[in-house]
């Protein structure tokens, strides 16, 4: 069943939606971290603003990106939204009354709040700023007074009934004369007339401390944070200031600076005075304080700063408190400071906190692994110690670590491997701890496992035939077989296995059973020693809890030998051992054959088989004896399948059951008789192997010889011969026999093998010479002849009549044997058979040809001469027997023809004797009927046309002689007489002639009736017979002229007419002048004769017919044009000749091929398809033609309009082409120009991937073929099918079929960079763009450009390529900027430009950061001079800048932001006259270290 649709549900996500992870500290943006911009931001109180930290694991939040979403456009909707507003003037309340400041301490702050209230109905943006009332509007305030006051918000905007509180803030960094300033609210836009404003007066005065203490206020005794004691902690008054302090670990030293400032003009002594702090962690004076002060004492100069430093280094604990006092005597100065430590554990932690192993083997080590992950940003050592377990006491050997101790790195992991070998069974539970540098609380890891040991059963099975096998202290019990077993006794123990006396050869067998009653699955192996002819399977196994195994040892000897204390061994893995000692007799069986080699000689081969018959003509006999104390089991393992030396040789037969089945006692016999039946004239030669109890031990030679029967006709007979047909065959020709003759040939073969052969003449042979007349005799080496008999069909394999007269198989004498089957003899070696052949025909009959095959050594039939012959004669017919000339007029001279047709095979003389039939009354008629020839010869198979001639005339004095002169009416006489034609030599009988005629007297033609119509034409007329007596008549009309036909009879009734239709259809042409004659005849019964003129005109035949196709153009096809013989009395033999039209629409008879045969012959009156090859290349053109058919004889003309119509050709073939992405592949297609002028042909592809190579226009020349190159350049990887045309305006169109693939393209040339850090370098990749239209493509780094190392622009517009020659594409360039941060690192990344329709481009990118290198000289002048010089870290850094020279003079320091440019002035102040003028200025960074900025300097 189809599984059930899946279900997506759209995830949850809003625009508030986040995610927390972990990341480094560096990688959270400056904006986050700085209190100044995000308010909210942590700051660790306890590390000076300008100390680096070092970065660490912290968790963030981040925004979850928007899911990628399709829109659903028809679920949009329209929905209303409504828009409200108010428009009023501002109006507000806010205490404008002056706010005068305490008096304050420089660098002190003090603040003061003023309420700003929204009374209107609209909201009230304002904006805040304080000025000095006194100084000009246009003047520039001194950027010393510019921070005296501050207020927040700066601008914000206040809600219709809402307020916000300005903070005005009074913090003087000087002492100044006077601290008035006016703080200025200004409401923009609050009314129609413009802003309004209102102001607040500010007053403050500043005082002067002795010292200042720069360290930022902490809420660290205001908050409760301090630690939770038992009440005795020491009273802190608020004024004391507190430095905080924050270790990682114990055993971290953590420095905490700030500086004090003396701005006065006087300089002082100070001393720090620790101050004891009561019972606060039972501290004293003698113990050891985590606090030291590196700044005990020293002297603050007037107007300077002096750093103090303090150091915490804890060791124990967690937190921790000391008060110092800060006190400068000389001024009367005692300052309070409580020092507050806390230490934080380190974030190193085990990925789990349990390992469990589950079920275990005792003695067999499993291994888990675990991770140590350490979260910060400094490394750590660890070490692991192994706990007691609860219930087991010490298992420290049980569980080991890989490694057992180490150092983790700063935010890395530790893959750590946990090994586990139980010695005990039980559950078991250890606890290890892990010690972590500076962690004061160990990590702890359980480990669990239950544990089993193994618990086999071995046993051994007794063979009741060679022994038993007893192990000491065990007792039989029963297996699973059936067979007793003996329990095996595991080691020191040895069992011992006796295998008895075992043959060579033979295999003697144990069987040891495995059981495991225990809960786990164990494996186990053997080990034999280095006795080879031992074996053991399985050698290697498993046992599953609750199943057994049996492994089976076995003993195979190869020679004779004595086996004792050969050791074995069973080993169970993690488990106990069984040690075997095996001991046998190994022997060989005494079995005699009586001949290790049988020798069959030379036999020739036959093919059928002996294999059936009960005694074979090749027979050997092998004797086997077994001379041995045992029985023997004896097997021939004799196979003839798969040797072609085998499969000549049969085992006929072997031991039969009642010998004792293959069983010898001893001695015993038995034999095996072999048969040798050779299949190839070679020598074959095999082993025959005998199985001794059932182990292949012996093998016998057998040979032989296979010999071919060479029967071949003796030399003279193939010389003498007519012609041979072949190697080793002849050809008996007894010629053209008359009948009643006789013709003898003979056929001798010689035998020239040396071992008689029996030959045979096949039966099939025997019965086809025997129908044609032939008789066969055979006789061997010159002997009396034997006549061969054909036997019966229904008896083929009679034997009784193979043998002519004799009719029995005798032996005629000591050289001619003849058996028992039909035709057999048995020519002996050398000698020779002869076959006598007679042909004696009695009549005439067709020629034949019989193949005389001979069976040679009962293989297949051979031909091996092919008897030709046949009795000829003369056979003569007429084509009619009678010839009845009607009734003629008078005077008339009718001819009529008939055919003296000979159908034999030899010429025949002829003479028609007349004279003998016309005489007596009838002699007057030998003037009347002339007849030629009357003598001649008729060649064989051909016509001899007798043409008989009757000029009518009545006899002497008979009245119708002067009848014409009469009015009575007509007067007839009929002839009739019998013609017999002799044939010479008497050879057949007579044939006679039977000749009727009538004489009628002459009567004038009562009408003349006209045909007109055209050669092969026929049109129809009608005369009309009228009848005027009372009886109905039947006429048959004569007509003559056999242009003219009509129906054999006419009923005319009586007293009546008859309409009598006429058909005129002339063979040929006639004209007025010349037409053609003739005459139709009514013989009336009153003897009368009504004749009737037919004169026809006959035109030129029209067209014989239209042939009309429709084919594909360029493409053979084959027009048939039905040709008509219309002629009935011969055939027609026709030259056919094709000529074009010339009409303008169709094709040039270049482009076009039709032709066919120059003749074709058509039988009489028959139809004859004549075949016309055409050939198109244009489709839609018609090609027009006439086929002209002329009869050779008469001239006679057939026309045939013929019109071809070319539809549109199909596929000429398939291109396959094959490229990479982006390279270039060529195919060729075929073109071939028929004309003798040359043609140019256009392509066109239906894919914009393929194109021309050699351009749109291709000229192929005249009467040749051309490859048109077809280029093919993917873009992308696809597989496609495309179509290329090649089109002609004269030859049409070629479609082809391209098959294109294309495989992902490889990487472009890459680039490199080498530049010095802090300075960029810019390149252009170059990559060819090979579309025709625009493309936009995407630009990423694979591996995030080299942590921003490297720089391109996101997206590249690439113009269209069309245009371009070649297909070469359109070169486009993409800047990219290397800009690396590190020294000595070397950047690799790849480049990916990628568009869905341009493909994508894989750009190798790499660089290498070197130092920087050396600028200068710089000319300092006495002005200074500066030095540009730029961030190249995306971090803001501090950098130090030093000189070589202490007469330049520059800043120690300074602060860049990320990415930034900022100038060092430098300046020369020579203070010594031995200075130099010139000087190194080198700036170097933390980040970097040892890799300095090198500036010349060069003082003028």
């Amino acid at each position: 069943a189809p599984y059930p649709p899946r279900l997506l549900f759209p995830p949850r996500w809003t625009d508030q939606s986040f995610e927390e992870r972990y990341v480094v500290e560096s990688e959270v943006p400056d904006s986050e971290r700085d209190p100044e911009v995000n308010p909210n931001a942590e700051r660790d109180p306890t590390v000076h603003p300008n100390v680096r930290r070092a970065p660490r694991r912290v968790k963030r939040r981040f925004a979850t990106p928007e899911p990628a979403h399709e829109i659903d456009v028809s679920l949009e909707r329209t929905e209303p939204l409504f828009v409200t507003a108010v428009a009023a003037d501002a109006s507000f309340e806010m205490d404008t009354g002056p706010i005068a400041f305490k008096p304050t301490l420089m660098f002190q702050a003090r603040t003061h709040a003023v309420t700003l209230r929204n009374t209107g109905m609209a909201n009230l943006p304002f904006e805040c700023d304080v000025f000095d009332p006194k100084q000009d509007k246009g003047a520039r305030p001194n950027s010393r007074d510019e921070k005296i006051y501050s207020v927040a918000p700066v601008s914000g905007v206040v809600a219709p009934g809402g307020a916000v509180e300005l903070v005005v803030r009074f913090a003087p960094t000087e002492v100044y004369a006077s601290c008035s300033r006016t703080l200025r609210v200004c409401f923009p836009g609050a009314s129609a007339d413009g802003a309004r404003d209102t102001t607040v007066s500010l007053n403050g005065k500043a005082l002067r401390p002795w010292c200042h203490f720069d360290l930022a206020e902490s809420d660290y005794l205001t908050s409760g944070r301090r630690p939770a004691g038992d009440g005795s902690l020491p009273e802190v008054s608020s004024a004391t200031k507190v430095v905080q302090f924050a270790s990682l670990g114990l055993g971290a030293r953590v420095a905490r600076r700030f500086e004090v400032l003396n701005p006065t003009s006087e300089a002082y002594e100070f001393f720090w005075e620790k101050t004891s702090n009561g019972s606060f962690r039972a501290e004293s004076e003698r113990d050891h304080s985590p606090f030291r002060c590196l700044t005990p004492r020293g002297v603050v100069a007037p107007g300077k700063r002096y750093e103090m430093a303090f150091e915490y280094a804890p060791f124990e604990g967690d937190a921790h408190e000391r008060l110092f006092t800060f006190r400068a005597p000389s001024v009367n100065v005692s300052v309070p400071f409580l020092l507050a430590g806390a230490v934080t554990e380190p974030r190193v932690t085990l990925d789990t906190a349990c390992v469990n192993f589950g079920k275990c083997l005792v003695g067999a080590t499993r291994r888990e692994s675990v991770t140590l992950v350490n979260h910060e940003s400094v490394p750590f050592k660890f070490s692991f110690e192994n706990l007691v377990s609860a219930a087991y006491g010490d298992n420290s050997r049980e569980v080991t670590f890989d490694p057992p101790s180490g150092t983790i790195g700063p935010l890395g992991e530790v893959s750590i491997a946990v090994a586990y070998k139980p010695t005990h069974e039980g559950s078991r539970s250890v606890n290890v701890a892990l010690n972590v540098d500076r962690k004061p609380n160990k990590i702890r890891l359980n480990v669990k496992a239950e544990t089993y040991a193994i618990r086999e059963a071995c046993a051994l099975e007794q063979d009741a035939d060679y022994g038993q096998s007893v192990a000491r202290g065990a007792l039989p019990s029963a297996a699973p077989s059936g067979r007793p077993t003996i329990a095996l006794a595991p080691a020191p123990a040895r069992n011992a296995v006796s295998l008895g006396r075992v043959c060579v050869d033979d295999v003697a067998t144990r069987r040891v059973s495995v059981a495991n009653e225990g809960e786990l699955t164990f494996e186990a192996e053997w080990s034999l020693g280095l006795n080879s002819r031992l074996s053991v399977s399985p050698e290697y196994f498993s046992v599953a809890p609750g199943e057994r195994r049996v492994c089976e040892i076995a003993y195979r000897p190869n020679r004779t030998e004595t086996l004792r204390e050969s050791d074995a061994v069973l080993t169970v893995v993690n488990g106990r051992s069984y040690a075997f000692v095996i001991e046998a007799d190994a022997r060989k069986p005494l079995l005699v054959f009586s001949s290790r080699d049988v020798v069959f000689g030379p036999a020739l081969i036959e093919a059928n088989s002996s294999k059936h018959q009960n005694a074979p003509k090749n027979a050997r006999v092998l004797t086997l004896t077994n001379q041995d104390s045992s029985p023997l089991t004896v097997d021939c393992a004799f196979d003839s399948v798969g040797d072609d030396d085998a499969g000549a040789f049969v085992l006929v037969s072997g031991p039969e059951a009642s010998v004792g089945g293959g069983v010898l006692k001893p001695g015993a016999s038995c034999e095996f008789v072999f048969a040798f039946e050779p299949r190839e004239p070679r020598r074959y030669e095999t082993y025959v192997p005998f199985e001794v109890n059932g182990v292949k031990s012996t093998r016998v030679r057998v040979s032989g010889e296979g010999v071919k029967p060479r029967l071949e006709l003796q030399q003279s007979e193939k010389s003498s011969k007519n012609g041979s047909s072949g190697s080793g065959s002849v050809t008996l020709d007894f010629g053209s026999a008359r009948a009643k003759s006789a013709i003898v040939k003979t056929l001798t073969l010689v035998n020239k093998c040396p071992l008689p052969v029996e030959v045979a003449v096949d039966s099939e042979t025997l019965r086809a010479i025997s129908d044609a007349d032939v008789r066969c005799a055979v006789a061997v080496d010159g002997g009396s002849a034997k006549r061969l008999v054909a036997p019966p069909p229904e008896t083929p394999e009679k034997a009784d009549d193979a043998i002519g007269d004799s009719g029995d198989s005798k032996q005629t004498n000591e050289n001619t044997v003849v058996s028992s089957s039909f035709s057999s003899v048995v020519v002996p070696a050398r000698k020779t058979v002869t076959y006598k052949l007679t042909f004696a025909p009695e009549k005439r009959s067709r020629p034949f040809q019989v193949p005389f095959a001979v069976s040679v050594a009962g293989g297949a039939p051979k031909a091996v001469s092919l008897l030709v012959g046949g009795c000829v004669g003369a056979e003569l017919a007429l084509s009619r027997d009678a010839l009845d000339f009607g009734a003629v007029v008078d005077g008339a001279r009718v001819t009529k023809t008939v055919l003296l047709q000979n159908t034999g095979d030899v010429g025949c003389s002829f003479a028609f004797d007349v004279a003998s039939a016309l005489v007596g009354d009838k002699a007057h008629l030998r003037r009347r009927f002339e007849l030629f020839p009357q003598s001649g010869y008729v060649g064989p198979g051909a016509d001899q046309e007798i043409r008989l001639t009757f000029v009518a005339g009545f006899p002497p004095g008979h009245a119708g002689e002067d009848a014409a002169a009469k009015e009575d009416g007509a007067v007839s006489v009929n002839y009739d007489f019998v013609a017999r034609c002799v044939l010479d030599d008497g050879a057949d009988t007579p044939l006679e002639l039977t000749v009727l005629a009538k004489c009628v007297t002459a009567s004038a033609p009562t009408d003349t009736v006209r045909f007109s119509a055209r050669a092969r034409g026929e049109t129809v007329v009608e005369t009309v017979v009228r009848n005027s007596t009372n009886e109905a008549w039947r006429l048959a009309p004569t007509i003559a002229n056999g242009n003219w036909r009509g129906a054999e009879t006419l009923f005319v009734p009586a007293r009546g007419e008859a309409s009598y239709a006429i058909t005129y259809a002339p063979l040929s042409v006639s004209s007025d002048e010349d037409p053609h004659l003739g005459s139709v005849r009514f013989e009336l019964p009153d003897g009368t004769v009504d004749t009737r003129e037919l004169l026809g005109v006959a035109d030129s035949p029209e067209t014989a017919g239209v042939v009309e196709a429709s084919v594909q153009a360029k493409k053979a096809a084959t027009i048939t044009v039905p040709v008509k013989n219309f002629v009935e009395s011969r055939r027609q033999r026709f030259r056919a000749t094709v000529t074009f039209s010339e009409d303008d629409s169709s094709p040039s008879s270049e482009a076009v091929t039709l032709r066919g045969p120059e003749f074709i012959e058509v039988a009489a009156n028959a139809t004859r398809s004549y075949p016309l090859s055409f050939y198109g290349f244009k489709e839609g053109e018609t090609t027009r033609a006439s086929v002209t058919f002329a009869d050779v004889d008469t001239n006679e003309v057939a026309t045939y309009d013929v019109a071809v119509t070319t539809g549109a050709p199909e596929t000429q073939g398939e291109i396959s082409l094959r490229a990479a992405a982006r390279q270039k592949v060529i195919g060729r297609v075929p073109v071939t120009n028929p004309l003798s002028l040359p043609v140019d042909v256009t392509t066109r592809f239906s894919n914009p991937r393929t194109f021309a190579v050699d351009g749109e226009t291709t000229t192929i020349p005249a009467k040749t073929t051309k490859d048109v190159r077809v280029g093919y350049r993917p873009v992308v990887a696809e597989t496609a099918f495309s179509d290329v045309v090649v089109e002609s305006d004269v030859l049409g169109a070629w479609p082809f079929r391209l098959a294109l693939s294309a495989t992902a393209a490889g990487p472009e040339r890459g680039v490199s960079f080498t530049v010095p850090l802090g300075s960029a370098e810019t390149k252009k990749v170059t990559f060819a763009h090979f579309l025709d239209e625009p493309a936009a493509y995407d630009v990423r780094w694979r591996g995030g450009g080299g942590n921003g190392a490297f720089v391109s622009a996101a997206t590249h517009q690439a113009q269209a390529a069309s245009g371009l020659e070649n297909h070469e594409g359109s070169e486009q360039s993409l800047d990219v900027t290397f800009e690396p941060m590190s020294l000595g690192s070397q950047f690799r990344d790849v480049l990916l430009i990628t568009s869905e329709t341009g493909g994508e481009y894989v750009v190798p990118v790499s660089g290498w950061c070197v130092a920087p290198k050396p600028v200068g000289p710089i000319v300092v002048g006495a002005n200074g001079a500066s030095v540009s010089f730029k961030n190249p870290f995306d971090a803001e850094t501090t950098f130090v800048v030093t000189t070589d020279n202490p007469a330049f003079v520059a800043t120690r320091s300074e602060t860049i932001g990320a990415k930034q440019t900022k100038t060092i002035g430098v300046r020369y102040e020579p203070s010594d006259a031995g200075r130099g003028t010139t000087a190194k200025l080198l700036v170097t960074s933390d980040r970097v270290p040892g890799a300095p900025w090198a500036f010349y300097l060069k003082a003028e």
